[in-house]
């Protein structure tokens, strides 16, 4: 089973881009948030998503918003030839905002 579940906030004001994928036009995200482990140390974990979550996380979200996220762990290989991690967001919940609600898994991409 490949599931992971993540509470961060974003470093940054997300940055949604349009991409194009055989011929087709989609919303990406590519970004970090960090996660505290409840000590002194804080994680950066690189997340992705694409299609309506993506639209939605930049729609929702800015620097400083802690998120819940639902998703998977990848890889994928840098520019340099080195392979990273990443978590696959499928679905993301807000944290302590005024508007709680959760958005489910789009499957279309």
């Amino acid at each position: 089973m490949n599931n992971v579940n993540l509470i961060g906030c974003f470093g940054k004001d997300p940055e949604i881009i349009e991409r194009e994928k055989e011929g087709k036009k989609f919303k990406s995200f590519m970004g970090s948030v960090a996660v505290n482990d409840g000590k002194e140390t804080t994680y950066w974990i690189n997340v992705h998503a694409s299609g309506t979550t993506a639209e939605n996380i930049g729609k929702y979200f800015k620097k400083g918003d802690r998120i819940g996220i639902n998703g998977k762990l990848t890889t994928y290989k840098t520019k340099d030839g080195n392979y990273a991690y990443s978590v696959l967001i499928n679905g993301f919940d807000f944290i302590e905002k005024k508007h709680v609600f959760t958005i489910e898994l789009y499957k279309g991409g």
